[in-house]
């Protein structure tokens, strides 16, 4: 009795209104794209909803204002990819759900909504996902927000991250997390061993992070990307392809 069809929520955790006019919302089929309109702007502390029928979503939350959609696409209940694009189409985030163990099993196409723990914490890992009771709470904090869990907003170990998409052209996401406040460099390589390029190079606290890489202008080819934070270092291979 309470199907709103489809939807996602954004939330800007940061300090800085963000235009997100002409991104792009995609399931794991490229053709399936949202793009939003032209002017859009997700303020800083803002949630925005996605929805996929405006005009059903907006029946069961007639109050809530910051509703855009709708897309021509449905998001499988058996987990799928999805991918946020800036107007640059430069990958923003992206995320593999499922719903089967470890994720949250409730939430399977009739039930509850998959929401996350907190925004600071990785959303492409399962642990950070929990099932809303029971709908979800749309264009407000999360019903299963927990701030007192603090140890999942610590990073437990030093770990590189295999890039995603791999391989990919242009663009792809460089995920690493370390335990403690560290001068952070994050370096690529040929295969030759040569520095191609410098994308990390600053003091960062305790936690995780994520870089958005642009390789237009490097060559079709393997490249591999090293992490150095303090003592600790770690290196992956990426690939790209033109």
């Amino acid at each position: 009795e309470f199907d709103t069809e489809d939807w996602i929520e954004l939330y800007n955790n940061s300090n800085e209104n963000i235009e997100i006019s002409n991104w792009k919302f995609k399931d794991s089929n490229n053709d399936n794209t949202y793009q939003f309109p032209a002017g859009l702007i997700l303020n800083a502390g803002e949630y925005l909803v996605i929805s996929k029928d405006t005009l059903k979503f907006k029946s069961f939350y007639p109050g809530l204002q910051n509703v855009t959609g709708g897309f021509d696409f449905s998001m499988s209940n058996g987990g799928e990819l999805l991918r946020l694009y800036n107007s640059d189409d430069i990958i923003v985030d992206s995320l593999t759900y499922d719903d089967a163990s470890p994720w949250p099993t409730a939430p399977d196409g009739s039930g509850s909504t998959l929401a996350l723990l907190n925004p600071s914490l990785d959303n492409s890992l399962a642990e950070n996902w929990s099932a809303s009771n029971p709908y979800g709470t749309p264009g407000e904090i999360n019903d299963v927000f927990t701030s007192a869990d603090n140890e999942k907003l610590i990073a437990a170990e030093f770990e590189l991250f295999q890039n995603y998409p791999n391989p990919f052209n242009p663009a792809t996401i460089i995920k690493y997390s370390i335990p403690k406040d560290s001068r952070v460099r994050l370096l690529l390589y040929n295969v030759l061993g040569e520095q191609v390029d410098l994308l990390v190079e600053k003091e960062q606290r305790a936690g995780f992070y994520q870089v958005n890489f642009n390789a237009e202008s490097l060559s079709s080819g393997v490249y591999f990307y090293m992490l150095q934070a303090g003592d600790h270092f770690k290196t992956r291979k990426m690939i790209i392809l033109k």
